[in-house]
């Protein structure tokens, strides 16, 4: 049976990004503070690798979207558009894309120069200057799509420097799918059984004399999210109605697994290739029930739809946000009723933004996307 939109899953994109937006949260505080927020579990699962799982999780989702869109187009065309498919997907990641680049190496430094107040936090304060006074300019990486690599060579860019994983997404859209022009079955899923191993085979590179360099580059482009989510989707293309007797035979214990262990890997360092596979469990069972999945999380289900505002946006936010609170109430961090105002507001507005974003600014480009530029 064929999908177009796998309405669950927007409930795993609002998961996803409200990890992202809990862990910036945190780590600004730690950042300027010294100290992990009361709201923080831990800090080794907040500060240092919660906002890292929210985007793994994104990158799966989108291998095993981007992958079981291909599959589809393959078996009904016999051939894939890849200049509709790249059409597509400018129209969906350019223009909020370059809008932040635009607001973080143009409208941020202005405004700090303006508004007193967004000058009251030492770690913002210092990717500023570092901005406008450092040598060289990291502006070129971000317009050519690889601002993965700005992040090593320079400072951070103040609501910016999270488009690195936009850039990696870019990129795994450019050459992702030429691996469907392979005719051979056997050899595209060899391909992509060699990209989920990137990592085992970049730590043999770092033994090769010389080669550690190339090692450490490569490490900024894991494409093998990726491909562990394409790998999902031919799974779920294969054996869709196997799975969905094993779901609807296990229901409860499904999800109390998937619950379970997704939660006790987000919160405590595990391998990644077991995160990947709990991830992949997770996917799953959302494919699985997307029909019924919106009526029971209506909130998360919207959140999903906006969720690429919700990443996009919510640095800027923070930036004003806590900003303003430090300057009116500098012991806010030391107040709790305070930092849940603070974590509230972030994220309302945040919210708010991305909500209207999407009405008034994505949407546009959406349904040209979608009208003129389908597989034919």
């Amino acid at each position: 049976m064929e999908k177009k939109y796998f309405e669950g899953l927007d409930v795993i994109r609002a998961l996803a990004a409200l990890l992202v937006i809990v862990h910036h949260i945190e780590h600004s505080v730690y950042l300027e503070f010294g100290h992990v927020g009361d709201l923080g579990i831990v800090h080794n699962a907040v500060v240092n690798f919660l906002g890292k799982r929210g985007v793994h999780i994104f990158f799966m989702l989108s291998g095993f979207l981007i992958t079981y869109l291909l599959i589809q187009e393959k078996l009904k065309h016999k051939h894939i558009a890849i200049g509709k498919f790249y059409l597509r997907r400018i129209l969906r990641i350019w223009p909020l894309y370059f809008l932040t680049v635009f607001i973080g190496f143009g409208i941020l430094p202005m405004l700090f120069k303006s508004w007193e107040f967004l000058g009251s936090v030492n770690y913002y304060n210092g990717l500023i200057e570092k901005l406008e006074t450092g040598g060289g300019s990291p502006i070129y990486y971000f317009l050519f799509f690889v601002p993965n690599l700005a992040n090593q060579f320079f400072a951070p860019v103040m609501g910016a420097s999270h488009l690195w994983s936009i850039g990696v997404e870019e990129q795994f859209y450019l050459f992702w799918p030429l691996i469907f022009l392979i005719k051979n079955f056997r050899l595209q899923l060899l391909v992509i059984g060699a990209i989920a191993l990137m990592p085992y085979m970049l730590n043999v590179l770092d033994k090769v004399p010389g080669c550690s360099e190339w090692a450490n580059l490569a490490r900024h482009f894991p494409f093998y999210w990726m491909a562990m989510g394409g790998l999902g989707a031919f799974f779920f293309h294969y054996f869709q109605n196997p799975l969905e007797r094993m779901f609807n035979r296990f229901s409860s214990l499904s999800w109390l697994l998937v619950f379970l262990f997704l939660g006790l890997s987000l919160l405590f360092k595990i391998n990644n290739y077991l995160f990947g596979l709990m991830g992949l469990i997770l996917i799953l069972r959302f494919s699985i029930g997307y029909q019924w999945l919106p009526a029971k999380f209506p909130i998360l289900s919207f959140l999903g739809k906006i969720s690429f505002g919700l990443y996009i946006y919510h640095p800027v936010v923070m930036f004003v946000v806590i900003s303003a609170f430090q300057f009116y109430l500098p012991q806010w961090h030391e107040v709790s009723a305070l930092k849940i105002c603070v974590y509230l507001a972030i994220t309302l507005l945040t919210i708010l933004i991305a909500w209207a974003s999407f009405r008034f600014f994505e949407r546009p480009f959406i349904q040209l996307k979608d009208n003129k530029f389908k597989p034919a």
